[in-house]
């Protein structure tokens, strides 16, 4: 009887960041072959919907219920709303997708959690944040039609703090993003933290 059952399960059924399963999910089937409505343009209705009500449900438990999230890094984090941007060509301008996102950036961004972001480290499920920000910035040549808040997304791993790689990435290889950003002053937060200056990007 026992050679008719299944394994006994030791670890988690779902990941630790299962919030952004459907996100995630949506970002892998635009970057895989085939998928005819990843270059559409309007993306269809059910999936703008799919990523708002994703979003909308992440900001209720970050504003709600945090010790939920507090198992993920913020760097976690963060690389899954990038998904947003690489996900079809406009996604991101869709009014709530754009609102929701500028939300949890925001969120993202205060000083608490702010402080514990480490974009060097190892991130579950992503094999290198500097080849996601690689596909970032070549999103953001593309089809950012100067928006402020994906300049903003292409500002926060500028920071003199992170890899230096981060830097040579816009600096050396993708120089046409800087004619492209248009992130105004109101929008960029500059504040002291344990006597080193830093620059903190927050979508306000």
């Amino acid at each position: 009887v026992r050679s008719m059952l299944l394994p006994e399960v030791n670890g988690p059924i779902l990941p630790s960041d299962w919030l952004f399963l459907p996100l995630i999910s949506l970002y892998n089937k635009t970057t895989g072959a085939g998928t005819q409505w990843a270059t559409e343009s309007p993306l269809p209705l059910d999936l703008v919907n799919v990523v708002t009500r994703n979003l909308q449900w992440v900001l209720l438990l970050e504003t709600w219920r945090p010790q939920i999230l507090q198992g993920i890094p913020i760097a976690a984090k963060l690389a899954r709303l990038m998904c947003v941007f690489l996900t079809g060509s406009d996604l991101f301008l869709e009014g709530p997708v754009h609102c929701y996102t500028a939300a949890l950036l925001s969120l993202y961004c205060q000083s608490k959690a702010f402080e514990s972001l480490n974009l060097d480290a190892p991130l579950p499920g992503l094999a290198s944040f500097h080849d996601l920000y690689i596909s970032l910035l070549e999103q953001f040549e593309s089809v950012s039609f100067g928006d402020p808040l994906f300049g903003v997304f292409v500002l926060l791993p500028l920071q003199r703090h992170f890899s230096s790689q981060l830097k040579m990435a816009v600096f050396g290889e993708h120089m046409n993003t800087l004619r492209a950003l248009g992130v105004p002053f109101q929008q960029v937060c500059l504040t002291m933290d344990a006597g080193k200056q830093i620059t903190q990007p927050l979508y306000r």
